[in-house]
This record gives structure tokens, sequence and C-alpha cells, in this order.
């Protein structure tokens, strides 16, 4: 993978259960770290072939391989966030991630 393609800072964020001052329990996010990626807008292409794992896909986020991210994380980029519909490993040789998303509004 050739560095120069990923240009763009993101965040991978986690949730995490919170108890309130009543003692009720929620959820917020926090950030995992951050990884540099390629975030880019499907093509039409890509957008039909998408749709077979989410009608709402609108985005693919390519980073390096990183084993503990899972489609229960989302990301942040900019002021931007994108829920992770699915992670494709390309080739199966653990060094890039595919990552098809939805920009939540």
């Amino acid at each position: 993978m050739r560095a120069g393609r990923l240009r763009h800072r993101v965040a991978i964020h986690a949730v995490t259960e919170t108890i309130n001052a009543y003692g009720e329990a929620g959820e917020s996010w926090a950030s995992i770290g951050s990884w540099w990626a390629s975030v880019e807008p499907l093509t039409g292409a890509e957008r039909q072939e998408a749709t077979e794992v989410s009608p709402l896909t609108s985005h693919k986020i390519i980073i390096r391989y990183h084993s503990s991210i899972t489609t229960k994380h989302r990301i942040v980029y900019d002021s931007r966030t994108f829920e992770i519909d699915a992670i494709l490993d390309t080739m199966e040789k653990n060094k890039e991630m595919i990552l098809l998303c939805k920009e939540m509004t």
C-alpha cells in the first residue's frame, strides 16, 4: 500500500458504558486511536455492490490492517461520523482494510 494514498487522519471510536450521577447506565463513545486513511465516496458500481451489505452504505474508508477494529466501532473524520457496515481484508493479506461505511447525520 502506498503511504501517499492515506492522506486523511481519522479517529476510531468504541462505545463505553458509563454511569451517570443517578446511577443509571448509559453509553458514550471514546477514541481508541487515530489512523491515516483514505476516505472516499462510493462510485456508482461500488455503491451497487455495497447495497448488498447495507442500502445506506455511502463511503469506503481504507486503513492499514488492525485486527481489533470491528463493526462495533465508528469512524470520525473532521466533524463527520461514519458507522461501519462491513470490513474487508484486501486479498486476505492482513495489510489493509476496506471499511464500508454510512455517514451518520
